[in-house]
């Protein structure tokens, strides 16, 4: 646990350079990227997704990001951090979407969200551990999940860094879990009995130097993403500001008013199933 509390102290905080200038007319390019997109698209609409990642520690940004969806009523999947959350964050969570819990797909975020590899990319499930290793560290995530969340825990896997090796792919089917979620074109290819609904756009993690390369970066992959069909969001709550959480609640009532894009949720229950929510269309659906 001790080093799951270093890579919890060690998240960044800092806005990427998306954030740094936003275009005063941010959203009307937004919306242009996306009809773009539509006008390429054969489909009558195009589902939106919205993942949330290193979850587990209540705080004020992420009650006003939570607050963003429920007000307007729309899906977010949080993927949790098994070892940063506790009975004590879990009741704050649970309250902050207490109005509309079925809206919120909570799922499991790695277990420690730390990296083991020693060289190339960062990776928390890669080659550089057992398949021993990894079983035990899914397992032991998952059951803290399942103890501290009960029903309201859903069996999806977002990996940190959005990177598994082939091993873990295998025994998340083993250990019955419905989806992963990487990133779009992830290496080794998912399973047929393992989904992958991927992420294409990336809100907050970016890497380009400049404001200006950030936003044409952003606005191709939205065009890019209507233009195939699916749009999965990536969000991190700790590197937003206050433009950053501004202009996402101006694109959720974009979306929201937008007659050929269809907020989904991720996962979720089956009609007629406890904690099942018909209002919007679920990309995987568990019984």
């Amino acid at each position: 646990m001790a080093r799951a509390l270093e890579a919890l102290m060690a998240v960044r905080t800092t806005p990427c350079a998306l954030w740094r200038t936003v275009p005063h007319d941010a959203l009307r390019q937004a919306r242009q990227a996306l009809d773009r997109g539509l006008d390429r698209l054969d489909a009558p609409a195009c589902p939106v997704f919205f993942r949330a990642d290193d979850c587990g520690v209540p705080g004020n940004v992420w009650q006003e990001f939570v607050h963003l969806f429920l007000l307007r009523r729309l899906p977010l999947a949080p993927s949790l951090v098994p070892a940063w959350l506790t009975a004590a964050r879990w009741k704050i969570l649970a309250a902050q979407v207490a109005a509309a819990p079925t809206l919120f797909a909570w799922h499991q975020h790695g277990r420690q969200h730390v990296n083991h590899e020693t060289a190339g990319k960062k990776m928390e499930f890669g080659p550089a551990r057992t398949r021993e290793e990894k079983h035990l560290d899914l397992t032991a995530g998952r059951l803290r999940l399942e103890t501290l969340l009960g029903p309201a825990f859903l069996p999806l896997f977002t990996p940190p860094w959005n990177r598994v090796d082939e091993d873990t792919l295998e025994l998340l089917a083993e250990l019955g879990y419905a989806a992963i979620s990487r990133s779009r074109n992830a290496r080794p290819p998912a399973l047929p009995s393992l989904p992958d609904v991927y992420i294409n756009v990336d809100l907050h993690t970016r890497k380009e130097p400049t404001p200006d390369a950030a936003w044409t970066g952003l606005l191709q992959e939205l065009e890019d993403g209507a233009a195939a069909g699916r749009i999965g969001i990536m969000c991190h709550h700790q590197r937003m500001n206050r433009a950053a959480l501004d202009w996402l609640a101006g694109f959720l009532s974009l979306l929201a008013g937008h007659q050929r894009l269809e907020p989904a949720a991720m996962i979720g229950r089956g009609h007629g199933a406890e904690g099942a929510s018909p209002a919007h269309p679920t990309l995987v659906t568990i019984a």
